[in-house]
């Protein structure tokens, strides 16, 4: 039997009680797949998104179904013609973007059958914790940097600069040479971000400011030298986004890639009409999807090699058995709750 956690009806209000686990028949693998024991996952935000029902990368035809982006596990059992080289106990990460968890066949269960193509192996020096959560953030940073293309030497500005992945952004763009500005809504963790990332590994230039400073379009185009930022990503949106949109270059291009201040964002026309700046957008999910095979592998694999060589950590927060599913997503709606929620099979 697989212990599954499964959403019956959706709930806006109270995502915590959408859920409950229950007992399946283990799935049999078929033709090409592999079924993996999922010993470890994280609870991200989208994953409470699709407990209150409004996530477009969770759309099941019908409840119940089973949510989840991201986790880790072991091979369990190897299905009939499987060409790559997998074996039983071997560590690793299943890409649930392919359509398993639009379909709800998410990783809050201890057993999912998964298309050999869609199985990455986890290195021997990465942690469980780790590979837990290799997906979303790392994913979505190579993502990022890969549509924007911002050349070395010039800055990224970004909000949210504290959050697991926005460190994890930080940390990629000076070890390739890119500079960022980093935005904080605590005035106090502003010198404490920037003094993080003196002795990090590679050139670019690491600066943080207080998203309320008075003095903060001041601040940043003197330390852009006039040029203000050539791009930005926008993690909060509402009246953030107004200052996102202010401080990248004419012509410059802002991706919006979360909702921590709501689901609408204000933006200037002036922005927007004279200075042309490009405010969309950014969704990894589909992003993803649309890779070959191979192009996915190759993408987890350099997510991989970041944290091997020590540029990005994973932060995670406190580990939880996967039945206290419901602590885990009240721990995930909290403010300030470090990195995310790990549910580990009891």
């Amino acid at each position: 039997m697989s212990r599954t956690a499964i959403i019956e009806a959706y709930n806006f209000a109270s995502p915590q009680d959408a859920a409950r686990i229950v007992e399946k028949p283990k799935p049999v693998p078929k033709e090409n797949e592999v079924l993996v024991n999922i010993t470890l996952r994280p609870v991200d935000p989208a994953d409470v998104f699709s407990l209150m029902g409004f996530y477009p990368g969770f759309q099941p035809k019908t409840l119940p179904a089973t949510p989840g982006l991201e986790g880790m596990g072991v091979v369990a059992e190897i299905g009939k013609s499987v060409k790559r080289k997998f074996s039983v106990g071997q560590r690793v990460v299943p890409l649930l973007f392919n359509n398993y968890v639009q379909q709800g066949n998410g990783s809050y269960q201890e057993f999912v059958a998964v298309h050999e193509d869609h199985l990455v192996a986890v290195p021997d020096e990465i942690s469980d914790e780790d590979a837990a959560h290799i997906v979303v953030n790392p994913v979505t940073v190579w993502g990022m940097l890969d549509r924007l293309k911002i050349p070395k030497g010039k800055f990224l500005i970004q909000n949210a600069a504290g959050s697991t992945l926005g460190r994890q952004l930080i940390q990629v763009c000076k070890s390739i040479g890119i500079n960022t500005i980093n935005l904080v809504r605590r005035e106090e963790q502003a010198a404490e971000l920037e003094n993080e990332y003196k002795e990090s590994k590679g050139d670019g230039v690491v600066r943080v400011f207080w998203s309320e400073d008075k003095d903060l379009q001041l601040k940043i185009k003197d330390a852009t030298n006039g040029e203000l930022a050539y791009a930005g990503v926008d993690a909060v949106a509402g009246k953030e986004s107004t200052k996102m949109a202010q401080n990248v270059r004419n012509h410059g291009e802002v991706l919006v890639y979360g909702a921590m201040n709501g689901l609408e964002a204000t933006i200037s026309v002036i922005d927007l009409l004279f200075r042309m700046v490009n405010y969309t957008g950014y969704w990894v999910t589909p992003v993803f999807m649309a890779k070959s095979a191979e192009e996915q592998h190759k993408i987890v694999n350099q997510c991989f090699e970041w944290y091997l060589t020590g540029i990005i950590k994973s932060g995670h927060g406190t580990i939880l058995p996967f039945s206290k599913l419901k602590e885990g997503v009240e721990e995930t709606n909290k403010p300030k709750r470090g990195g995310k929620i790990l549910l580990r099979n009891d």
